[in-house]
């Protein structure tokens, strides 16, 4: 599908959400909530706070359909919102830090907790233990910023209006992102390249 066809798709999809159309809710939902759940998990660190708070996230974004002024820019919105919703939480309480990491997630797609790994699925809990290792590497702000561009796969306009930062801090600061995360890589015998996107 082209980008101009996903364009047109995404803003007939923002119209009908806005008119309150049921099956567009549902769309919706279905398209952005992994996204918007990896991305609430960097801030706070919980998967039952990340998983409820997506929830509210969707709430929210329903009972403020009509502030999206724009429809092209619902993905960019919706990840504000996100944001917001997450940040609003970790200032009202304090949570204790856990690894992005669901060892539940991990151990079901591995077959449940008593099923033996097999080499593919021992690789993937590897490699999710290490990109979490890594981000954990980066302060807040930059953690949510490579979140969004490679877990959330939003385009650097898109996270600059999520972030309310200039569209250039937003690049430099994923090149900077990068190449320590490089180095990190490198350390454990790995190439950033094979690993990110």
């Amino acid at each position: 599908m082209n980008e101009a066809v996903c364009k047109g798709r995404l803003a007939d999809l923002a119209l009908r959400f806005q008119e309150g159309e049921h099956e567009a809710v549902h769309e919706l939902v279905a398209i952005y909530s992994r996204r918007i759940q990896a991305f609430v998990r960097t801030i706070v660190h919980s998967p039952e706070l990340a998983e409820e708070l997506t929830q509210d996230v969707f709430v929210r974004a329903y009972t403020k359909r009509n502030t999206l002024a724009n429809r092209d820019k619902l993905e960019a919105w919706l990840f504000a919102l996100a944001r917001n919703c997450a940040l609003k939480e970790m200032k009202r309480k304090r949570y204790r830090v856990e690894s992005v990491v669901d060892q539940d997630e991990i151990a079901e797609r591995a077959g449940g907790e008593d099923a033996p790994p097999q080499p593919r699925e021992v690789q993937e809990a590897e490699l999710a233990e290490l990109l979490d290792e890594a981000l954990a590497q980066l302060d807040e702000k930059r953690r949510q910023l490579m979140t969004l561009r490679y877990y959330s796969h939003l385009g650097l306009a898109e996270i600059a209006e999520v972030m309310e930062m200039p569209i250039g801090s937003v690049g430099t600061t994923i090149s900077r992102s990068l190449a320590q995360l490089k180095d990190f890589f490198q350390s454990r015998g790995f190439r950033i390249e094979d690993l990110m996107p």
